[in-house]
């Protein structure tokens, strides 16, 4: 036992970083919204491109206030698509 087997242990994690109503989620289940959200980021971005490429034939100066608006926007946008999504704990949430 001591020689040929190795434990793969880690630290379990703290009781209040525990999302208790994500537990019951199935693997499945996850990686579906997982796959949803990035399909919805995804789609945010060819969006965002196709304005500012709108807004660049129009004016350098348009273009810019578009930039500088999804730039201030996008964050919110993506907290939004990250509280969809199902994590076990608030660190996994984190990366994500």
């Amino acid at each position: 036992f001591r020689t040929k087997l190795v434990l793969d242990v880690k630290e379990a994690d703290e009781p209040s970083t525990i999302r208790w109503h994500d537990l019951s989620d199935r693997h499945w289940d996850r990686s579906l919204k997982m796959l949803l959200t990035a399909y919805a980021w995804a789609c945010a971005m060819v969006l965002v491109a196709f304005v500012i490429r709108l807004c660049r034939y129009r004016s350098a100066t348009f273009a810019a206030y578009a930039i500088a608006f999804f730039n201030s926007a996008f964050p919110e946008y993506a907290k939004i698509l990250v509280n969809f999504e199902s994590h076990p704990s608030e660190g996994r949430r984190q990366t994500s």
